[in-house]
C-alpha cells in the first residue's frame, strides 16, 4: 500500500502482516509460550511463514513498526491465575507486557482476551513473536475460534 501526505506531498509507504492461531496448542503453566500463528491473514511481503518458524513476523526494512499481539485462553471449568501476553523481539527482548489477572479462590473462568501493543524500531531481518503466559497450576489451551490469538505488525512511516 502507497500512500501521500495531502500536506507536503510525501510518500508514506505501510505494509502489513496479521496471523492468527486456530488450532489446538498448549500454554504450560509459569512458561511463556510463543503462539503457532498457523494461518496468515494479510501478509504484504512474506514476513510470515506458516512451514516454518511459525510463530515469527520477520521484517525486511528498517522502520518503526506498530506491533499487535493478542492470545485466548479456552475457557475451563478450573480457576485459572495470571494471564499474560508479551511482545518479543528476535527470541530474546521483551518490549511489552500485559494480562490479566484473576482471584485463585472458586472463581470459574470464560474467555480471556489479553492484548498487548508497542511502537518499535527494528531493522531489516529482525523479528516479533507474541507470547502467552498462565499461571494455573497445569496446561491450558489456546482458545481455537479464528482471530482470538493472533499477531499483526505494520510497518509505518516514510517510504524506504
Amino acid at each position: 500500500m502507497r500512500f501521500a501526505s495531502r500536506s507536503l506531498g510525501i510518500p508514506i509507504q505501510s505494509f502489513v502482516t496479521t496471523a492468527h492461531h486456530n488450532t489446538t496448542q498448549s500454554i504450560s503453566v509459569d512458561t511463556f509460550t510463543s503462539l503457532d500463528l498457523n494461518t496468515e491473514d494479510v501478509d504484504d511481503r512474506g514476513w510470515h511463514s506458516t512451514v516454518s518458524n511459525t510463530s515469527r513476523i520477520t521484517v525486511d526494512l528498517d522502520g518503526t513498526y506498530v506491533v499487535i499481539g493478542q492470545g485466548s485462553i479456552a475457557k475451563g471449568a478450573e480457576t485459572l491465575v495470571g494471564v499474560m501476553v508479551r511482545i518479543l523481539v528476535d527470541g530474546t527482548t521483551e518490549t511489552m507486557r500485559s494480562g490479566n489477572h484473576i482471584a485463585a479462590t472458586g472463581v470459574t473462568y470464560t474467555n480471556h482476551y489479553p492484548q498487548v501493543s508497542d511502537a518499535l524500531t527494528l531493522t531489516a531481518g529482525q523479528f516479533v513473536e507474541v507470547q502467552v503466559f498462565q499461571g494455573n497450576g497445569g496446561a491450558v489451551s489456546l482458545n481455537t475460534i479464528a482471530d482470538r490469538s493472533r499477531l499483526t505488525v505494520m510497518r509505518v512511516g516514510l517510504s524506504p
